[in-house]
């Protein structure tokens, strides 16, 4: 099944995810994942858990200039989690964006 392409990412297969990871961000040199501030629900071997992330990110800067060029992105993941023989798991994580400060520059692409 092909993956789609959904905002903060794509929805796939495990393998699916960490080959994109890979492409999208191997671009970007400096990267810093945040991730705080967790409410779970347990539900027997089921649970729901919400998390806020921060995320800033930098880009090299055109040919021949010093520096990056810094992005910054900020929201919450909404986790399902199950029980497994191996401990707790997420089984679905949908992030809900809910922020950002800067744009990428014109003609970056994010592969897909």
């Amino acid at each position: 099944m092909p993956a789609d392409i959904i905002p903060g990412g794509i929805r796939g297969t495990l393998p699916d995810i960490k080959t994109w990871l890979a492409k999208a961000l191997g671009q970007f040199p400096t990267t810093q994942h945040v991730v705080a501030n967790f409410t779970i629900r347990l539900d027997g071997d089921r649970a729901s858990s919400r998390c806020s992330f921060f995320n800033p990110m930098g880009l090299p800067l055109p040919e021949g200039e010093q520096g990056l060029h810094i992005l910054f992105f900020g929201g919450y993941y909404n986790d399902t989690l199950i029980r497994t023989d191996a401990g707790w798991k997420i089984s679905e994580r949908i992030e809900e964006s809910t922020w950002s400060y800067g744009q990428l520059p014109e003609g970056f692409q994010i592969p897909q």
